[in-house]
């Protein structure tokens, strides 16, 4: 019976990460297509490309991993960056709210 509660967790978790990451490559198609739509080309674009990369890499990278992998990689980057991870922990309560 754990095992199988496991295993629905874990299930879970993976259909998160994956609605997350397809979130992620949504708004970076959406984020290049301001940018490439864009008349002037100013400094908006070129902060909408970038935002649009950086959102592109992050689904990439969440879509290619399973929910374990990336509790390890969060949780090594917490150990090596505490400041850094403590800012974006932050960061990212603020937008959830």
């Amino acid at each position: 019976m754990l095992r199988q509660a496991q295993n629905q967790l874990e299930e879970q978790a993976a259909q998160g990460q994956q609605r997350l990451a397809a979130g992620l490559l949504s708004l970076s198609d959406e984020l290049s297509s301001m940018a490439d739509g864009s008349t002037q080309g100013g400094a908006a674009a070129d902060l909408a490309r970038d935002a649009a990369s950086r959102a592109r890499d992050a689904g990439q990278w969440l879509g290619g991993r399973r929910p374990a992998q990336v509790v390890d990689e969060v949780q090594s980057f917490a150990r090596r960056r505490p400041g850094v991870f403590l800012a974006l922990a932050a960061a990212a309560g603020l937008v959830a709210d």
